[in-house]
């Protein structure tokens, strides 16, 4: 579903017509949202080579906008991609720079969650340790004004070895919806019994601390 929903939203955005949306109702522009979801989603496919140059066309988009908000979305997004490809030399640079700019706009969750990522690719080795202490930094600059409270929907997939790779992104994605409609603060998970068969389960809410 994320590379059939990406890919339309790909092919429908038109820069001249679209390129308000983001600014009017305060978040990110959707066309660039389109291509960084479909270069996540490509890369969960195995596409590594159309995943990059999708990821790339987001990020160019994103720039031209000159929009500070979309751009960091962009970055962000850009930075889970080259974590899905295990490039921690990518994701610790994008990371960065997608925090540089949260930080000089103000848009503190982008940063925070850029910081994440940049965490993760130093955990190795010595680094582990540097790793730890940006998380924990971020985590009490985040709950610095006060306890943060947020509702969570969570779709899981129980992943087969034989499973193709779009079988296991559908079931994600089901799950995902399945839990949406099930209310705030629940996890459903779809599990692949075969090629033959599919069947969903856990879809009663249980909560998520």
């Amino acid at each position: 579903a994320s590379l059939e929903n990406s890919l339309f939203g790909v092919e429908t955005y038109d820069m001249g017509r679209h390129r308000h949306l983001g600014r009017d109702f305060g978040g990110h522009d959707p066309g660039v949202c389109a291509h960084v979801v479909r270069a996540n989603a490509l890369q969960l496919a195995g596409d590594r080579e159309l995943s990059q140059n999708i990821g790339a066309r987001g990020l160019l988009l994103a720039e031209a906008l000159d929009h500070p908000n979309s751009t960091a979305h962009a970055l962000h997004n850009f930075a889970i991609r080259c974590q899905l490809a295990d490039d921690r030399d990518a994701t610790f640079t994008t990371a960065h720079r997608a925090a540089a700019l949260a930080q000089k706009f103000g848009l503190l969750p982008w940063r925070a969650g850029s910081l994440l990522l940049a965490g993760w690719a130093t955990a190795v080795g010595s680094g582990v340790a540097d790793a730890a202490r940006v998380i924990e930094t971020e985590i009490d600059s985040a709950t610095a004004a006060g306890a943060l409270t947020l509702t969570c929907s969570l779709g899981v997939a129980s992943h087969d070895e034989a499973m193709p790779a779009e079988e296991l992104i559908n079931l994600a994605d089901e799950a995902l919806y399945r839990a949406k409609r099930l209310g705030r603060n629940c996890v459903s998970a779809g599990v692949w019994k075969d090629a033959e068969e599919m069947s969903s389960l856990a879809e009663q809410p249980q909560s998520a601390n």
